[in-house]
């Protein structure tokens, strides 16, 4: 049981929110394209289209990048407790097999039937 509870306790660390510095990247390509929108004449007219999708891409590849490692991390914290929760069962499967096999002795029920 302390095993279930530690590997969901390790999963449930890797699925909090991204860091303070992404959100940051976020606000500020956030707030490009606010103003390309509102000035897209402007933009269009001096043909800055290109710089604009330059720059908004220099600000979310931090969040990109850290997205991406922050799932991979959580994908493998997941597979870990499903892991631990499969071993577990497996285990307690086994050893009631084994205690089972290993109490052979008969045993008279309630109704005075012999059982094992």
């Amino acid at each position: 049981m302390p095993a279930i509870i530690l590997s969901n306790y390790i999963g449930m660390e890797f699925e909090k929110g991204l860091s303070g510095a992404t959100s940051d990247s976020e606000k500020q390509a956030n707030l490009l394209i606010g103003d390309s929108i509102n000035n897209f004449k402007t933009v269009q007219s001096f043909g800055n289209e290109e710089l604009i999708v330059e720059k908004y891409r220099s600000y979310i590849y931090p969040i990109y990048k850290a997205g991406r490692i922050k799932h991979i991390k959580s994908g493998i914290a997941f597979g870990f407790s499903q892991f631990v929760v499969f071993m577990v069962f497996a285990l307690l499967f086994f050893a009631g097999g084994w205690v089972i096999e290993e109490s052979c002795e008969m045993v008279e029920g309630a109704n005075g039937v012999e059982t094992m």
